[in-house]
């Protein structure tokens, strides 16, 4: 259907605060989540959960993992193993990731700020938390291609 056949039909996508998204992507992951860690979705190391709630309706949308000192330091440790291989990547094999994060940030963002806006139902946190999740994606991306540049600089006065 093409953008004038849609005028016409008026046949809109879902309005921006809808939660639908946001909740079908709660439910996709169980609205259960542990702590990202050396690559792969964890427990909490002590099996800790708290539940997160929408302030609106009291209802339950999910449960996040308690972090604890084992956390942090599988975490840690997790880190400091991938250090020697991500020192070792020339620049722009580390751009890629950085790149990959930039978009997984703004291809989520949506669904971060509709999730942030059950949990908050504040106008005024839900406008910081959408800021923030917003200027991850830009820092990254701003990141990237400052980087990128010093790079180009240093090939072109190398060469």
């Amino acid at each position: 259907m093409s953008i004038a056949e849609k005028f016409v039909s008026v046949e809109y996508g879902p309005a921006p605060e809808d939660p639908k998204e946001a909740l079908t992507w709660l439910d996709h992951h169980g609205r259960r989540f542990g702590h990202f860690i050396d690559g792969n979705w964890q427990p909490p190391a002590e099996g800790v959960f708290f539940d997160t709630t929408d302030p609106a309706t009291g209802e339950r949308i999910g449960r996040v993992s308690q972090g604890s000192s084992a956390d942090i330091d599988a975490a840690v440790q997790a880190a400091r193993k991938a250090l020697p291989r991500w020192q070792s990547m020339k620049p722009h094999e580390r751009a890629k990731y950085l790149y990959a994060m930039a978009r997984a940030v703004q291809f989520f963002k949506e669904n971060m700020i509709r999730t942030a806006e059950l949990a908050a139902r504040d106008a005024e946190v839900v406008k910081r938390r959408a800021a923030r999740v917003a200027r991850v994606g830009e820092l990254t991306e701003q990141f990237n291609d400052d980087f990128g540049a010093v790079i180009e600089s240093v090939i072109t006065a190398s060469s």
